[in-house]
């Protein structure tokens, strides 16, 4: 019999395995051996979406998964744990099918989560424009997104480009980066021509 090898893994890495196999295990318990209604992620068509009813996470590849690792962090993991732990009980769930509490739930959390999302995207925005000052970049990479829709190569940034050309999606450019406006989040920027990528 042959020794076996260990490697080492981060503490991050095994408890973020360990927080998803537990969330996987849980929705699949929760659905195919209850039957219990709770706050689901779904995903199709490249949409995420919440639901009281289980669906498929395309972007996972998963046939159903919820959130209940955080429930001091979001409200849907303590929906989601209270209706676990009645399970688990044998007692009824606190929210039935069709339960009204559990589609406010939903309602409230899908806004929350929403302007979370906005104010995430906006700040992100914002540092990535100081990144480019800071750093004093004057020309970068992107791929066509759609017409004259950009996406930037090196950080994650997303511009429309006026005098793009028309371009196939995920055709490489170079932008030559214009003035950028802290106050106001913004990034002027022109088309500097076609870019040859390396391969990685």
């Amino acid at each position: 019999m042959g020794a076996g090898s260990l490697t080492r893994r981060s503490f991050g890495e095994i408890r973020q395995s360990c927080l998803v196999g537990a969330v996987v295990e849980a929705a699949r318990w929760h659905t195919a051996e209850k039957g219990a209604a709770g706050l689901y992620r779904v995903q199709s068509a490249g949409k995420v979406k919440m639901s009281t009813r289980p669906g498929e996470h395309q972007g996972l590849g998963l046939t159903h998964y919820l959130w209940s690792s955080s429930p001091l962090r979001r409200y849907s993991d303590l929906v989601n744990q209270r209706q676990l732990l009645a399970a688990l009980e044998g007692a009824p769930p606190p929210y039935a099918d069709n339960d009204a509490g559990l589609f406010a739930a939903l309602a409230d959390f899908e806004a929350t989560y929403s302007q979370y999302a906005e104010f995430q995207d906006r700040m992100e925005h914002y540092w990535c424009l100081r990144w480019l000052l800071q750093e004093n970049v004057t020309e970068t990479t992107a791929r066509v997104i759609r017409e004259n829709l950009l996406r930037f190569e090196s950080i994650p940034v997303v511009a429309r480009v006026a005098d793009v050309p028309t371009l196939p999606p995920d055709t490489p450019v170079r932008v030559a980066i214009g003035r950028i406006d802290l106050l106001s989040a913004t990034l002027e920027c022109r088309y500097a021509g076609p870019a040859v990528m390396t391969a990685p």
